[in-house]
């Protein structure tokens, strides 16, 4: 049996219209993990499946959907780490950051991934490489047969969507209100996985477009251990939301400690969500928890025959009396 966990990203979800749409992507992302799996695929190579079908979709902040910078370009950051049970303490991980012209973000990650791995099989002593960024990503893809754009000509086009341009557009013409405004609109919705294997080994992957007329080279959390995504041999976290936010608190190293999820205090203006996939150690069982205090987050999971996805929302009045941290959680035993 295999868990897939994956989820949109933090964001507004404020048009209800576009729910169906969003639980089909979501059901389109989960089949990709099953099959991999069903194809022989371990849980790192599952979770890059699933993302990398996101990154296909106009509709979040990844890949083909993301965000532009301040010249107008797309520049995406991902990640991947890998867990294996009784040989890993600490994560096996590689990234993608401030990366132009990549197809598919999340697939050079996991490439970064295994030649840092084959380096360290044929030299243990090496220094890996585990983060490649900028231009230099696309021409380490490119070196490698990945898909990329063609030519660096191509970068001002590759993958801008006319959403993406018209947001652009607008950012750039309230520049000055954009950076003050703590009700401007929030784009920072990375969007994650989380798999666990037939052989309980377990994987986080990240893939983010960043927040819209950020700087060129901005390294965003999605490329940083720690920070975007964290694993270790009982636990993996992925986290999305304010940029600043998750990386000042380290938030995926953070979360993947104690029996729930906890978010430190923040600003109104910080949303943030979090899911994990921890090792309880009561028997053979697994915990998927997610947190958020955006107004909303689509979410997905996938047990054995059970399957689960959902466009989540809270109440952001200005009446409501919570804490603004919608929290929820899930059991799941091998063997059952």
């Amino acid at each position: 049996m295999v868990l897939i966990a994956v989820h949109l990203g933090a964001g507004s979800y404020s048009n209800r219209e576009n729910d169906a749409a969003l639980v089909r992507l979501l059901n389109s992302a989960v089949d990709a993990g099953l099959h991999c799996f069903s194809n022989g695929g371990n849980a790192e190579t599952a979770a890059c499946a699933v993302v990398a079908e996101l990154e296909k979709s106009p509709l979040v902040n990844a890949g083909f959907g993301s965000n532009l910078t301040k010249t107008g370009i797309v520049e995406c950051d991902a990640g991947v780490a890998r867990v294996r049970p009784g040989q890993d303490k600490v994560a096996s991980f590689g990234a993608v950051g401030a990366a132009p012209g990549l197809e598919s973000p999340v697939a050079v990650a996991l490439e970064v991934l295994r030649e840092a791995e084959e380096g360290l099989r044929l030299i243990p002593s090496m220094s890996a490489m585990r983060l490649v960024a900028g231009k230099e990503a696309w021409v380490w893809a490119k070196e490698r047969n990945l898909p990329a754009a063609p030519n660096e000509t191509d970068f001002a086009e590759f993958y801008v969507t006319p959403r993406a341009r018209g947001s652009w557009t607008s950012a750039r013409d309230k520049l000055e209100t954009f950076h003050r405004d703590s009700k401007r609109p929030r784009c920072d919705d990375t969007v994650g996985c989380i798999c666990v294997a037939d052989d309980e080994s377990m994987a986080v992957a990240v893939s983010s477009g960043g927040p819209v007329m950020r700087s060129n080279g901005r390294v965003g959390p999605a490329a940083v251990f720690g920070m975007g995504f964290y694993a270790s041999d009982r636990v993996a976290v992925c986290a999305t939301g304010s940029s600043d936010f998750i990386s000042r608190h380290l938030l995926s190293r953070s979360a993947a400690d104690g029996p729930q999820i906890i978010i430190p205090e923040r600003n109104t203006y910080d949303d943030v969500g979090i899911m994990r996939i921890s090792r309880t150690g009561v028997d053979d069982e697994l915990s998927l928890q997610w947190a958020f205090t955006s107004p909303g987050l689509a979410l997905a999971y996938s047990w054995n025959d059970i399957r689960v996805s959902k466009v989540m929302r809270q109440d952001r009045s200005e009446s409501s009396t919570t804490d603004r941290v919608n929290q929820g959680s899930v059991s799941f035993r091998y063997g059952r």
